[in-house]
């Protein structure tokens, strides 16, 4: 080697081992540090941050039926699948900051300045990767440092954008929304001052100027979306559209700028827009957006318009096959376009396609039948909504938007639809039951047809649809020759899956589908006097072949016993459907329709006096209550509702004279039991004839006839008095024991029997002290779970007054929960009532027995466990 060559080697390795010193602040030192720094360090790190987050978007799935994250992040449960990239990068930059900070230093706090211009770079990278790592804390501290230490860097804004990031992840939405103001307003400022800055470079600089860093326009961007996410968290549309707004206008990517737009969309959508949503659902229709983001815009912008020129491009959907999957999806918007342009009927059709073709999109299931629901709900065809929101529930996925609020709507409206469904079914049979015995035969035939026609057309449309599912799936499977149903496993096992959801694990057997159970019902026709072919059966999990004429027969009530249970079943199922109308639905013509078919019945009842005060109360102030209130009085005279009308006052002075009127019966009774039959007789004939109000007058009534008996061999003579205790107390233990001496006498049967005499309660009625209200538990039921939902309700329902739920025991060991402390019996009671309504929070608890108590009964019930008593005391007082 000559002499030369050495000399240039050694010239250069002199270099090197100058250039590595970090003290000096030189051009040679500065390049060769900065140059490490840059590419051994920070371009390293951020290739493993980024290629950790293109794996993660890749696989990431997202969620268009909701507003979708301006920056999607990992949860605590994706991240840790980058732990390997995000550690490895902080340990790359760690490395690089600790041996290429010039100068160097132990104590980063005691340094005054730094020539390498890369190390801002990696400080930063460090924060980045904590913070994806949701190593918050530390992440903060490194980002303050970075905007401490470099003040007159752009990095200092990249600082103030990843500490606000921070702060909306700790829901510090307040210190994040100070700093984004802030950088948002430089940004806007230097996007105003951009062309002064072009011509200030003809200009000589003023070194005593203080020059504020520049932000470029990739750093805007990001502090726009920044701003938007945190304007979303907040509920701030309008500040969310605002800044995605400018961070579109900052945008150069075109897929990312599409992605922007359809959010945008939604925005507007929610806030209901609907012109500025379309517009950018448009937007989001670029060439270069992913397809599910195209895809959804278009779905999106037909569910806002409603011209066919949106209809037809729908069309064109169902007609491409990439698109066979998503069928569910387009149908569902061209129901939403038709329910805009007011063609529900259409829609409804849509929608139940839309809910034919979900076969694994749960949510799109959930939602189409949830749209039936409420169009049936809107149109008062409560039956058909009841079975969709119930099919709602049955399909939704965990996690649905307001799966609550359909969970109640199906449970409250089960209770109406199965009276509805009875009132139906026997008012049906007994019309089929009156007619003429050839007619009831061919109409019979003629039913037995239509079963057989309908079966046969739900078996062509089970058919039908395992058809349609096989020719998605071969579409699925991109032209694969597994065409045959039974030879395509996967199609199979949809199939399997789709049977037991609806009938539930079978035995292989023939005829797996027959039940006993035909339900009718009746076509809505506009002339009410068309035969009864206008009754058809729907059968339900009946197999029809083998049915005859007399096999349909014996399910009529053809004989007079069976015709009266029909009738009374009917007349219950009506009424309660008509309090449902009116307590559940504020549907009060519904429900006096409901009422008015009990009193077309003509039978004298308690359920027919009940239907009169009804329809007299819900009449009371249009003038049209005085014929029910006329109709009461005539028909049912002697009755508590009569006598109301006859003193305003009757219920209050029943109440109060409850107390008084047990000690005077039972001293009565005891009279009775000494045989003192006609001082007795007499004294029960004053509260017979002048005491109509006495709270325990059908207890009076009965002794009365007793003591009377007791006096006369002519037992007839009493009936008048017995039928009179029928009439005026109906459905009470004192009717159904004078209806037995009715037929005693009747069949010439006359035996005097001692009266039981009910022996005093060992409780008290006091309502002057405070309350307390009592859930009584069975033995199989844990009273903690109990107690827990119980306090829940009572928190989120009475956030105003205090109330403490407790569990409690019985020294028989009898579990019970007790809400403490009511000042009224009137506000117990109206927590009673919400509990009763309560079925969302309390569904599991709604059968269990509630009463109101007092202090000193709670003291006397928990030494004696005798609940039954209570109910009898509970019953009579409250």
């Amino acid at each position: 080697m000559s002499i030369f060559r050495q000399l240039s080697l050694l010239l250069i390795l002199t270099a090197i081992l100058v250039a590595c010193s970090t003290e000096k602040n030189t051009f040679l030192n500065r390049t060769f540090h900065g140059m490490t720094a840059k590419y051994n360090g920070h371009f390293n790190a951020e290739e493993l941050l980024n290629q950790a987050l293109l794996t993660y978007g890749n696989s990431r799935k997202e969620d268009f039926y909701d507003l979708l994250p301006i920056t999607p992040l990992p949860n605590e449960t994706e991240v840790k699948g980058m732990y390997p990239s995000i550690d490895t990068a902080i340990v790359k930059c760690s490395k690089v900051i600790k041996n290429h900070s010039m100068p160097s230093t132990e104590d980063m706090s005691m340094k005054e300045a730094e020539h390498n211009k890369w190390i801002d770079e990696n400080w930063i990278t460090v924060g980045k990767a904590m913070f994806y790592r949701r190593d918050y804390d530390k992440a903060l501290k490194n980002f303050q440092f970075v905007k401490r230490f470099f003040q007159k860097d752009p990095s200092r804004y990249i600082a103030e954008l990843w500490m606000a990031r921070i702060y909306i992840e700790q829901n510090k939405f307040s210190e994040a929304k100070l700093l984004l103001d802030e950088l948002q307003e430089t940004a806007l400022v230097q996007k105003k001052s951009s062309l002064k800055s072009v011509l200030a470079l003809f200009k000589k600089k003023d070194p005593t100027v203080e020059v504020a860093p520049k932000m470029s326009k990739g750093l805007q961007l990001e502090i726009f979306k920044t701003q938007a996410d945190l304007a979303v968290k907040r509920k701030q549309f309008g500040e969310a559209a605002f800044s995605l707004t400018n961070a579109v206008a900052k945008s150069n990517n075109k897929q990312d700028k599409a992605r922007l737009h359809f959010i945008l969309g939604q925005i507007y959508q929610q806030s209901g827009q609907i012109d500025s949503a379309q517009y950018n659902y448009s937007k989001a229709l670029s060439a270069s957006a992913l397809y599910e983001v195209s895809f959804n815009a278009r779905l999106n912008r037909a569910m806002l318009g409603n011209n066919s020129k949106l209809s037809k491009g729908l069309d064109k959907m169902l007609k491409d096959a990439k698109n066979a999957p998503f069928k569910d999806q387009i149908y569902y918007a061209k129901a939403a376009l038709e329910m805009n342009r007011g063609n529900s009927s259409l829609a409804k059709n849509y929608y139940t396609n839309s809910a034919f073709y979900s076969t694994t999109n749960k949510r799109q299931k959930a939602l189409s039948y949830e749209k039936l629901g409420d169009i049936s709900f809107d149109e008062k065809s409560y039956i058909n909504a009841q079975k969709y929101y119930d099919s709602c529930v049955r399909s939704m996925p965990d996690i649905y938007t307001n799966s609550e609020q359909v969970k109640s709507k199906a449970v409250k409206l089960l209770d109406l639809v199965n009276a509805l469904e009875k009132s139906i079914y026997e008012d049906s049979v007994q019309r089929i039951a009156k007619m003429p015995e050839k007619a009831q035969t061919e109409f019979l035939k003629q039913l037995i047809k239509n079963m057989k026609e309908e079966e046969q057309k739900r078996k062509e449309a089970e058919a039908a649809k395992l058809l349609a599912l096989q020719a998605q799936s071969n579409t699925n499977q991109n032209g694969s020759t597994n065409k045959w149903y039974f030879n395509n496993q996967k199609l199979k096992e949809e199939g399997f899956n789709e049977f037991r959801k609806m009938w539930g694990d079978r035995e292989d057997k023939d005829d797996w589908r027959r039940s006993s159970k035909i339900v009718f019902t009746e076509f809505k026709e506009d002339d009410e006097n068309k035969e009864d072919t206008n009754l058809v059966a729907q059968v339900i999990d009946e197999a029809v072949d083998e049915y005859t004429v007399e096999g349909l027969r014996k399910k009529l009530p053809l004989t007079d016993s069976l015709f009266e249970i029909s009738v009374v079943a009917e007349i219950e199922a009506l009424y309660t459907s008509g309090v449902l109308f009116k307590e559940l639905l504020n549907e009060n013509e519904l429900a006096m329709a409901q009422f008015q078919k009990i009193l077309a019945k003509k039978r004298s009842s308690n359920t027919d006096l009940s239907a009169a005060f009804q329809l007299y109360k819900l009449n009371e102030n249009n003038g049209s209550g005085a014929k029910y209130k006329e109709y009461i009085v005539k028909n049912y005279p002697n009755s508590d509702v009569a006598n109301y009308f006859k003193d305003p006052d009757f219920f209050v002075k029943q109440k109060e004279g409850r107390i008084a009127a047990q000690k005077d019966y039972v001293g009565l009774v005891e009279r009775y039991e000494k045989k003192e039959y006609q001082a007795v007789y007499d004294a029960s004939e004053l509260i017979v004839v002048g005491d109509k109000s006495n709270a325990l007058r059908a207890e009076y009534m009965l002794l009365n006839v007793l003591a009377a008996g007791q006096l006369t061999e002519d037992k007839k003579s009493l009936l008048p008095k017995l039928t009179r205790i029928i009439d005026e107390k109906p459905g009470t233990l004192q009717a159904i024991r004078a209806k037995e001496m009715i037929d005693i006498i009747n069949n010439g049967i006359s035996k005097n029997e001692p009266l039981p005499t009910p022996k005093p309660s060992m409780f008290v009625y006091n309502d002057a002290v405070t309350q307390f209200v009592m859930i009584l538990m069975d033995e199989e039921e844990d009273v903690n779970d109990a107690k827990n939902d119980i306090s829940d309700f009572t928190a989120k329902k009475y956030k105003n007054i205090k109330l403490k739920v407790q569990s409690k025991l019985t020294l028989k060991e009898t579990s019970f929960v007790l809400v403490a402390e009511f000042a009224s019996v009137k506000l117990a009671s109206d927590y009673i009532v919400a509990y009763k309504a309560g079925y969302e929070e309390l569904d599991q608890w709604q059968n269990n027995r509630i009463q109101i108590i007092t202090q000193e009964n709670l003291k006397k019930l928990i030494e004696s466990s005798n609940f039954e008593l209570y109910k009898e005391f509970y019953d009579l007082n409250y």
